[in-house]
């Protein structure tokens, strides 16, 4: 039985994902959306209803997103600090002032941790495209030359013209990869065994009777 992981991403997710050449075992396909909130909810939604994914990966807005409204599996590519080092490591080697701007929620003990880097680091979150957009803007007046964040961060950093760099990391996505072939390898075996299950039921002649513990 084959089955389809979809991944809801938006433009660096998605080349970072292509770049990576996934190795999937034999009867796993990958659906890439390339898709943001609304528009990106609005496929996920049809490809439930359809049935045409048994998992979903996707991660910061889109994922908080589609977490809301899906009822499939849904596996979230997750920041580490080793993700938020790797792309301040390249930001400070530009010699920026930089910024990390998450959605809604800041990168967990960052803030208890900063006295350890070399160099200050602002962190700021997000609601919305709109919130996004003034937040850069302040940033930017206040000294601010690049920023680290998903894909939407980016692009709206260099809209402003300011640095942007991608935050998640070729081993946060093969990570949530890994977990979503086992999520939906597990689903498929608890749908193989209600099959039996019914099929059994549906053929008995005799009564059945289930009893708990």
């Amino acid at each position: 039985m084959g089955m389809t992981i979809a991944l809801m991403s938006y433009h660096q997710l998605t080349s970072l994902f292509k770049r990576l050449n996934y190795p999937l075992p034999s009867g796993v396909n990958v659906k890439i959306v390339d898709a943001l909130l609304e528009d990106a909810l609005a496929v996920a939604t049809e490809l439930e209803r359809k049935g045409e994914a048994d998992v979903f990966v996707s991660a910061g807005a889109n994922c908080n997103l589609l977490s809301r409204h899906l009822k499939t599996p849904l596996v979230e590519v997750k920041v580490t600090g080793f993700d938020f080092l790797l792309a301040l490591e390249q930001a400070n080697r530009a010699g920026h002032r930089t910024a990390l701007i998450t959605y809604r929620l800041k990168l967990p003990n960052l803030d208890q941790t900063m006295g350890t880097l070399k160099v200050p680091v602002t962190q700021a979150t997000f609601t919305d495209a709109a919130d996004l957009r003034a937040t850069i803007a302040a940033l930017r007046e206040g000294g601010i030359t690049a920023c680290i964040g998903g894909s939407l961060v980016c692009e709206e950093a260099q809209k402003n013209g300011l640095a942007g760099y991608f935050l998640y990391s070729e081993d946060s996505v093969l990570r949530a990869m890994e977990a979503a072939v086992k999520i939906g390898l597990a689903k498929q075996t608890e749908t193989a065994k209600a099959h039996e299950l019914r099929a059994i039921m549906d053929f008995a002649y005799e009564g059945i009777i289930a009893t708990d513990a």
